[in-house]
C-alpha cells in the first residue's frame, strides 16, 4: 500500500482592479481626501451625470436640438450662422431625415433659429440686436388738440395709401353690411430705432357722409379724426382689443418678419356715447419684438 500524500488546497483570489475615484483625477495635488475640493467635484460629476441620463431619456430629435442649442449658448454657432442642414444631420447623428427636420423644427419653435422661404437655417439675432416696438395706445386730449402713439416720434415709411373699398372683414366690427363703402388710410410708419409697423384707419361712408369736414377729406390720422368728430360735436368713447394671428406674404415682407413669428393685431372702435361705431384703427405689430404698455386707471369707489 502505497501513502497518498494529502493535496495542499487552494484558494481562489479573485482581484479586483483598481478604480480611479473623481478625486484621483481631479483633485488639486496635496488636497486632503473628504476635502470640499474633493466634494465640490463629486457633487459636479454627479450633476453632469444626472444631466447626460436625463438627456439620454428624451427623443432623438430633441436629443440633437438640445446639442445645437448648447452649441447656440456657447457661441459656437453665432447669430447669422448658418445651422448644419438636414443632410449633414443625418450623417453626424446616424438619423432618419424626419427625425433631422423635427429637430430644427423644435429650436426654430423655441426662437433660437429661423429658416427663411429658399435660404437655410441660422441663427437667430438675440432680442438686443432688433429695435423693440414700444406702443402704447394711450389717448390724451390738450385744448383740441388729441395726442396718440403715432404723435410720438412716428413717421411714415412711405407715402400713405388712400382708397375707398367695402366694408369686408371690418363689416361686423363697424356695424356694416359687407357691401357697404368705407374709407381707408394705411400707413407703414417706422420711429428713431428702426422699428416698425402698420397703421390703417376706416372711416365709414356714413360717418364721413354726416360730417362737412371729413366728406371733404375722410383719410385722416387717428389724432386729426378726434379733433374733428369732436368739433362736430360728437361725445367720444373708445374700445379696445388685442389678438394674436399669422401674417400674410405682405406683412411678412413690410414688417421683415421671421417665418412663425405672429402678429398682435390691436384694434380700437370709436363710437359715439349712445353706441354708434364712427370709425375703426387696426395697428399691426410683430409678436416677438412688441411692448404694449398701457396707463393704470384708478377708480375711486
Amino acid at each position: 500500500m502505497t501513502d497518498t500524500a494529502p493535496r495542499p488546497t487552494r484558494t481562489k483570489t479573485r482581484r479586483t482592479p483598481d478604480r480611479a475615484t473623481p478625486s484621483s483625477a481631479t483633485d488639486a495635488p496635496g488636497a486632503p481626501i473628504g476635502s470640499a475640493t474633493e466634494t465640490a467635484n463629486i457633487s459636479e460629476l454627479s450633476a453632469t451625470r444626472t444631466a447626460r441620463a436625463l438627456l439620454l431619456r428624451l427623443p432623438l430629435y430633441q436629443q440633437i436640438a438640445e446639442d445645437l442649442r448648447s452649441r447656440i449658448v456657447s457661441g459656437d454657432l453665432a447669430p447669422g450662422d448658418t445651422v448644419p442642414s438636414e443632410s449633414e444631420l443625418i450623417a453626424k447623428y446616424k438619423v432618419s431625415r424626419i427625425t433631422a427636420r423635427n429637430a430644427v423644427a423644435a429650436l426654430r419653435a423655441s426662437g433660437l433659429v429661423v429658416t427663411s422661404h429658399g435660404r437655410a437655417t441660422t441663427v437667430k439675432a438675440t432680442t438686443a440686436d432688433s429695435p423693440p416696438v414700444e406702443f402704447d395706445p394711450i389717448i390724451t386730449r390738450d385744448g383740441d388738440e388729441w395726442i396718440t402713439w403715432q404723435s410720438h416720434g412716428w413717421a411714415d415709411v412711405e407715402d400713405p395709401s388712400r382708397y375707398r373699398a367695402t366694408a369686408a372683414a371690418h363689416g361686423p366690427a363697424l356695424g356694416l353690411a359687407p357691401g357697404e363703402p368705407v374709407f381707408i388710410l394705411e400707413r407703414q410708419l417706422t420711429n428713431g430705432t428702426g422699428a416698425q409697423v402698420l397703421s390703417r384707419v376706416i372711416v365709414p361712408f356714413a360717418t364721413a357722409a354726416d360730417v362737412p369736414t371729413l366728406e371733404a377729406d375722410p383719410f385722416r390720422t387717428p389724432g386729426d379724426l378726434y379733433a374733428i368728430l369732436t368739433s362736430a360735436g360728437r361725445q367720444l368713447t373708445w374700445r379696445d382689443t388685442t389678438r394674436a394671428i399669422m401674417p400674410a406674404p405682405d406683412d411678412i415682407t413690410a414688417l421683415t418678419l421671421d417665418d412663425g413669428v405672429p402678429l398682435l393685431i390691436h384694434t380700437r372702435i370709436t363710437s359715439t356715447t349712445d353706441g354708434r361705431v364712427l370709425a375703426l384703427e387696426e395697428t399691426r405689430l410683430p409678436a416677438d419684438r412688441a411692448i404694449i404698455t398701457r396707463q393704470a386707471e384708478i377708480t375711486t369707489i
